[in-house]
């Protein structure tokens, strides 16, 4: 009788360790997974941020709840380009909603003749005047390119005369248009110089970023992909931009 009652004793006793443990261990995965989940939630955000700096997904497959995307965000590839006109140094008006009805794919390039890796990629090297050229003798009158200066007119890099004597020296065969007061800039997103941004016909932003592979203390000029070539090209022959961002090293 002893022993019987000393079995079922025990028996109860590692019935209810059992029950506790399982509980223990659901309640261990659901905070494990709670802590995760709202930590993850950050570190994704963080990460996907990142994700998107290099590619952003195609407006058909961001979420149709009016949830912000990075696509949101200025200048970002997959957004539309904000609108804009500006004057260029011989005083000649550009509109971007005039190219782009005219069906033209347009590269912007932000440019400051004070900064040193724009003075790289026109006084150490001709990348930037090359690019243009080679563009042109790929697509001709379908491409427009455009060099932007988001900086005070008073300030360094930025009066006419240095602005003038950059384009004569440098023989920039494009226009430099004046955006003084830098909402251009800001409306894109622009933030360093040089970056550029590759527009398609139809409004939307495939390109942002650097012109190439160049790396500050690397080996120059760099060997290896022009971004924003083949983000013209791409778009030009109705392909998804397989580099849609870099960083901008200005």
């Amino acid at each position: 009788m002893q022993t019987r009652k000393m079995i079922l004793l025990l028996a109860g006793v590692l019935v209810l360790m059992l029950a506790l443990s399982a509980c223990n261990e659901g309640d261990s995965g659901s905070t494990a997974s709670g802590g995760s989940s709202s930590s993850t939630t950050v570190a994704d955000n963080g990460s996907h941020e990142q994700q998107h700096a290099t590619k952003t997904p195609p407006a058909d497959e961001q979420p149709a709840d009016g949830t912000q995307t990075m696509a949101d965000a200025p200048g970002m590839p997959g957004s539309m380009a904000p609108d804009f006109t500006l004057t260029d140094m011989s005083g000649t008006e550009h509109s971007l909603a005039s190219y782009l009805a005219d069906g033209k794919t347009v590269v912007l390039e932000w440019f400051n003749p004070g900064c040193s890796v724009v003075h790289y990629y026109y006084q150490e090297s001709t990348a930037m005047v090359d690019a243009y050229n080679a563009l042109k003798a790929e697509q001709g009158d379908n491409v427009v390119w455009l060099a932007v200066i988001s900086q005070d007119p008073a300030g360094r890099g930025g009066t006419d005369e240095e602005v003038n004597t950059a384009i004569s020296e440098w023989h920039i065969p494009y226009p430099v248009l004046r955006d003084g007061s830098g909402t251009v800039g800001k409306s894109f997103g622009a933030e360093a110089t040089p970056a550029l941004y590759v527009i398609s016909p139809d409004g939307r932003i495939q390109y942002n970023g650097s012109l190439d592979e160049f790396k500050r203390g690397g080996d120059n000029p760099p060997v290896g992909t022009n971004f924003v070539i083949q983000a013209v090209t791409q778009c030009s022959s109705g392909e998804a931009v397989s580099v849609p961002q870099t960083e901008a090293l200005g």
